[in-house]
């Protein structure tokens, strides 16, 4: 068996290389195997082709609609255009792919034995029972520019004149589902807008009627003027108490003062002296300044008294040379002043007793007031409850109405829309009609071609990678390195140009300089990598036969021979030695005889 070393590097493998196999070695591993892989390669490539070929013809058919939003959409700006243009896309896209429209197509094609017949009559051919659902199917795609976007419909059957109709029916049947459902959603939306005006109607009425109830729970007709005449009631309430608490600290004053002067008045003793009668005169005359004593009970005519009392004694000082104190007359007028002031300090005591009476009544007329104050500020606190609740209903009230004006505008909208004509508002035309295919679509025998051209390739480099990978068989340097483990210490190069019988001989006849010079370059890296010292034992040996190995270790011995070594060459074959033959030498005696004799002579 010839071994290929062309892009076999003679120099050793160095430790840490990398192991990877490049692209020249797939190569040639494809190149090695290329044969099986065409024999298992392209039956499986005419397989696929064969089976796919096999499908049945599928036909397909098409129509479209087209959108041509109205004037009021195209007038818009472009922002408020391209969201109107998308609602309806998206309403129609929904229309189309709609399980509503599914049914009713399937339904139309069910009830019309010419559509059922050319549908189902290429399923019938071959034995097979299905149904009309199954026999069919279309798809929605979209295509034209933003601003006038196309619907287009695609029907699949398994004959051609049954894709038209499929294509047909669909697009009849949805431009019914269009209109119908148009009708159904001004109608709905009609009452729905008629629904919601009732109810907030209603609304209106149970508020007003609450209102009405809850100003006659609390007797409050017009609360402005219960609020009106609630404040004046506080104020003359609350002025009334001001009053009453000025007029009990003016008393408090009054009786401070005229305690004062009581207390000066006691004080003094009952001397006829003339100081202290004029003392006394002096401090009574300031009783007289207070208004509050002025008046009371016979104080008025107690003055008097003493202010003719304080004149006779002037006069009895200004007669002649004057009465002396001791003089009965200066003595009668101090005991009608000392009178005088007793009896003006009874009216005084009772001015105060009067006084505070009056204080006590004050108090509690000013409690009474306060209380009353109290009683309408809690009044004042209720009217303000009373009117949050009232404005509450006002504007819940407000909320309904303008709620009820809305619904009631958009309901007139609607009624305004629905006695326009509906070419108006109706942008959704049809484009195309559909139209009977001329042939088949699929099976699609060109792309099924190369796709069995592609299953072809891919196999056949795929195949020999894969039993390369399997075998486990060493072939080249790479694998002495990766299943071996050990660095190639050298390779022969192709010898296939030497004859086969005297390739042996290469080393010992010169019959190639380079293979030569290879088997010299072995010996030398042998001799570098060996470690042991002569005499060397070098084994040659293979798993199988024809593999070279009496090519090689014939030329490594005459190498080995050349460079003045005493070598050995022994062949170890014990079935089929042919070492001898290379040689020219008869082969008389096998390795076994010479075994055995050496085995007797022991």
């Amino acid at each position: 068996m010839e071994e290929d070393f062309d892009n076999f590097s003679s120099s050793p493998v160095q430790k840490g290389k990398s192991k990877i196999k490049g692209l020249s070695d797939f190569l040639l591993i494809v190149r090695d195997r290329w044969l099986l892989a065409i024999a298992l390669s392209l039956p499986c490539a005419l397989l696929w082709v064969f089976y796919k070929q096999q499908a049945p013809d599928k036909f397909q058919s098409s129509c479209s609609f087209s959108l041509t939003p109205p004037p009021a959409i195209l007038n818009l700006q472009s922002v408020e255009r391209e969201s109107h243009l998308e609602g309806l896309i998206s309403r129609h896209t929904e229309g189309l792919n709609s399980e509503k429209l599914r049914i009713n197509v399937a339904h139309q094609l069910d009830n019309n034995p010419q559509y059922k017949s050319v549908l189902l009559g290429p399923f019938l051919k071959q034995g097979v029972r299905v149904g009309i659902a199954s026999a069919y199917s279309y798809r929605i795609t979209q295509a034209g520019s933003k601003s006038r976007p196309r619907f287009i419909i695609t029907s699949d059957a398994r004959s051609a004149l049954g894709a038209k109709y499929v294509a047909d029916v669909v697009q009849k049947e949805y431009e019914k589902l269009h209109k119908s459902t148009k009708n159904e959603k001004v109608e709905f939306v009609k009452q729905t807008l008629e629904d919601l005006l009732d109810t907030s109607l209603g609304k209106e009425k149970k508020i007003a009627a609450d209102m009405a109830n809850y100003k006659k729970e609390h007797n409050l007709p017009f609360l402005e003027d219960e609020k009106r005449d609630t404040g004046d009631r506080k104020s003359q309430f609350s002025s009334e108490v001001t009053k009453s608490r000025l007029e009990q600290i003016r008393i408090n004053s009054l009786l401070r003062q005229i305690l004062a002067i009581k207390t000066r008045i006691g004080s003094n003793s009952n001397s006829v002296s003339s100081k202290d009668i004029k003392d006394d005169i002096a401090v009574i005359k300031e009783f007289f300044e207070i208004d509050a004593i002025e008046q009371f009970g016979n104080i008025p005519a107690l003055r008097q008294t003493l202010y003719d009392l304080e004149k006779t004694r002037r006069d009895y000082e200004e007669t002649g040379s004057g009465y002396l104190e001791r003089h009965p007359k200066m003595l009668e007028n101090a005991r009608s002043v000392q009178q005088v002031k007793s009896a003006l300090r009874q009216s005084v005591t009772s001015a105060i007793e009067d006084l505070r009476d009056k204080h006590i009544q004050l108090s509690a007329q000013e409690k009474e007031f306060a209380d009353e104050m109290e009683k309408v500020q809690k009044q004042s606190e209720q009217l303000s409850e009373i009117e949050e609740t009232l404005k509450n209903f006002e504007r819940e009230l407000a909320v309904v109405q303008r709620s009820t004006d809305s619904i009631h505008s958009r309901l007139n909208d609607v009624n305004i829309e629905q006695a326009l004509p509906s070419e108006q508002d109706e942008p959704l035309r049809v484009d195309s009609v559909a139209y009977e295919p001329g042939g088949p679509y699929a099976p699609d025998k060109n792309r099924i071609r190369e796709e069995g051209m592609m299953i072809f390739a891919v196999l056949f480099i795929l195949i020999p990678v894969c039993l390369e990978f399997i075998d486990n068989r060493v072939k080249s340097p790479w694998d002495i390195e990766v299943f071996v483990g050990n660095d190639l210490i050298g390779g022969i190069p192709k010898i296939s140009e030497v004859e086969e019988r005297e390739r042996p001989l290469i080393v010992g006849n010169d019959l190639d300089d380079g293979l030569t010079e290879a088997f010299r370059s072995m010996y030398s890296r042998i001799q570098m990598n060996s470690h042991t010292d002569y005499p060397k034992l070098i084994l040659v040996t293979s798993a199988i036969p024809s593999e070279g190995k009496s090519l090689i270790s014939a030329n490594l011995a005459y190498s080995c021979a050349n460079h003045g070594r005493k070598t050995i060459l022994v062949d170890f074959d014990l079935r089929r030695p042919g070492l001898h033959k290379f040689c020219n030498l008869e082969n008389s005696k096998g390795l076994l005889s010479l075994v055995n004799e050496v085995g007797q002579k022991g």
